[in-house]
């Protein structure tokens, strides 16, 4: 008997980069992809490959009733917001960054395309976002290695339920 799938992380990430590519205000971004820090290029690609955008899913939890029916899902993601600079002080650069990102955060709370989306798998219920990190530790291993990359963390959740069949 085939197993009924019952995780969907990959749909929904896929979900989140189609809307972010969709968003003219990101223009400025060159890559959006899922991973994490270990597919970053040579740091001499750095400025042709940042800004960028690297989604990856973290945590789920699945609640499930008796018939074994997945009641509703909380796919946790962190989206990680990196930006290339080429100058030895990042005030400005910084500035710049914290701004860009509050606009991706913006852009995932008030995407109403995201938010109660019927996908084949199931329904996204709400999105949330409760953590937008200015300084991670993420940040202080690209300083720490005098590589010029501002880091900024955001923590997205996305509530799901999936159809029942």
């Amino acid at each position: 008997m085939p197993v009924r799938r019952r995780v969907f992380a990959n749909q929904i990430s896929n979900l989140i980069i189609r809307i972010l590519e969709g968003n003219t205000d990101l223009a400025f971004l060159k890559t959006i992809s899922k991973g994490d820090l270990s597919l970053l290029p040579a740091p001499e690609k750095y400025p042709e490959y940042m800004p960028a955008i690297l989604i990856t899913p973290t945590d789920l939890f699945n609640e499930t009733n008796e018939g074994k029916e997945v009641i509703a899902s909380s796919y946790d993601f962190d989206i990680t917001y990196l930006k290339y600079y080429d100058n030895e002080y990042a005030y400005d650069v910084k500035e710049e960054a914290i701004k860009e990102a509050e606009l991706l955060a913006d852009t995932l709370m008030e995407d109403m395309d995201l938010n109660l989306t019927v996908i084949p798998e199931g329904r996204i219920l709400a999105t949330r976002l409760p953590h937008i990190g200015f300084n991670s530790d993420q940040s202080q291993i690209f300083k720490n290695l005098k590589l010029p990359v501002i880091v900024i963390d955001i923590r997205y959740v996305v509530y799901f339920r999936n159809n029942r069949r």
